[in-house]
């Protein structure tokens, strides 16, 4: 049996553990209220300096608005967050601008408006005079293409994509590659009667073969069926020459270059072939189209004037 002092002894124990344990979870509240304060002390912070980062960007903002709007850029350039945005397709070809902002070819509207009190004031009469020298200009330079055409096509090369002085260039320097007979006695003479220019226009068709040579380049856009409006000059004449042949079928045969498949080719070749008889539909003949492609060529498709060479329109007339 346990005497009065054990029992004693042992409440005193009891009485002990309870106090540690309470003294225990005070402190532990005690350091969870800390932690607790302490984040919500930095989360107000952060807050507080994103609020005044805010209202920095939005004053800054409207500075800037104030600053543009009072005193704007005589150059503005493009803005950074365009700059950023920009895709890296366009970064590849970047918008030129002049070295010298005070180049003469800069305009503005100060130097449009001095060259027009600089301008000379013409009567009706030397407007009129003027016009008609332009017209006259015209016409010449419309006769000059057909004539070098014609000449591109008796050569077998054409250049109708290129400048009208660099298509002459070509010829000159074809005509100069080709290598000339030595002639004697009565050929020479017949030579340099040759050498006279003719004022007889050249015909498109043959009256030998029956047949005529149109370049592609000279009728169609690039890669394409369209038309030039150029093309109307040398269809016209065909048309004028065709009509000597009321009972004739006319075959249209195109043909293009080795560049690209030879599927597309062979469907671009039918398009052109189908434009040029669109346009000779005017006749009363029998119109044949046909698009050939690639398969007919006249050189190797190796150089440029090769390409261009085989790029061609074929007119075939076919007696009944």
């Amino acid at each position: 049996m346990p005497t009065s002092a054990n029992r004693d002894n042992i409440a005193d124990a009891r009485l002990a553990l309870l106090f540690k344990s309470v003294r225990m979870r005070e402190t532990n509240v005690k350091e969870y209220s800390d932690e607790s304060t302490g984040f919500g002390r930095f989360l107000l912070v952060l807050l507080f300096r994103l609020l005044l980062l805010g209202v920095g960007g939005v004053i800054a903002a409207l500075l800037g608005v104030a600053i543009a709007t009072v005193r704007p850029a005589t150059t503005p350039n493009k803005p950074l967050v365009a700059k950023l945005l920009q895709l890296p397709g366009d970064m590849k070809n970047p918008p030129t601008t002049p070295n010298n902002p005070t180049s003469t070819e800069q305009t503005s509207p100060e130097s449009e408006a001095a060259a027009v009190r600089t301008a000379p004031k013409l009567t009706a009469q030397q407007r009129q005079k003027l016009q008609a020298e332009l017209n006259q200009l015209q016409a010449q330079l419309k006769s000059l293409r057909s004539s070098t055409a014609a000449l591109e096509n008796r050569v077998g090369s054409s250049a109708s994509t290129e400048p009208l002085e660099t298509r002459i260039q070509v010829l000159t320097q074809q005509l100069k590659a080709t290598p000339q007979p030595q002639q004697t006695g009565d050929t020479a003479a017949a030579a340099e009667v040759d050498r006279v220019p003719s004022t007889t226009p050249t015909s498109l068709i043959s009256p030998d073969t029956l047949t005529a040579t149109l370049p592609s380049d000279a009728l169609f856009q690039d890669s394409d069926a369209t038309l030039r409006p150029e093309a109307r000059l040398i269809l016209d004449k065909l048309v004028a020459e065709l009509q000597n042949y009321p009972t004739a079928t006319i075959r249209i045969a195109a043909h293009t270059d080795g560049a690209g498949e030879a599927k597309n080719n062979r469907v671009l070749s039918f398009r052109q072939a189908q434009a040029v008889e669109q346009y000779l539909s005017r006749l009363k003949n029998r119109l044949f189209v046909v698009g050939y492609g690639e398969t007919r060529p006249l050189a190797p498709n190796d150089t440029k004037i090769n390409l261009q060479r085989n790029r061609r329109v074929e007119i075939f007339v076919e007696s009944q």
